[in-house]
């Protein structure tokens, strides 16, 4: 079982300025339930990841990757009905970590929200999923 540490952009203000800005992407950044997205602003390629959620409860959401996509600067996408919701990473982050369309992960997040709001900031979480074993 791997496991990647994330981010969660979820309120307004951390999910419009997701990564705009950055020269460097430390870890994936997870925007629930969304299916479309764009590139404004942003210095570098990303590699967007499609989620369509199987189960959720109020801590895990169990999903399986259905697009992996690469996303130049200044670009807009729109992705399949079946969506839920992506995860935007440095390009090629999730095949060095042997991840692939088609595989089950589950999403948790651990940091709980904070007693008064902050509309900046982002919540830990982490990526769980099986590695293929299956020989081609």
């Amino acid at each position: 079982m791997r496991r990647i540490q994330m981010d969660g952009a979820t309120t307004f203000w951390s999910r419009f300025l997701g990564l705009m800005g950055k020269t460097k992407v430390d870890r994936p950044l997870w925007f629930p339930r969304c299916r479309s997205l764009h590139s404004f602003f942003m210095k570098m390629p990303i590699e967007v990841i499609g989620l369509a959620n199987i189960t959720q409860d109020k801590e895990k959401i169990r999903a399986m990757v259905v697009s992996q996509t690469v996303l130049l600067p200044w670009r807009t996408l729109v992705l399949s009905p079946h969506v839920d919701s992506v995860l935007e990473c440095p390009v090629g982050y999730f095949e060095q970590a042997g991840f692939s369309v088609g595989q089950r992960c589950t999403i948790t997040l651990t940091k709980r929200p904070y007693l008064f709001y902050q509309p900046f900031s982002k919540r830990e979480g982490y990526l769980t999923y099986e590695e293929d074993h299956s020989e081609g």
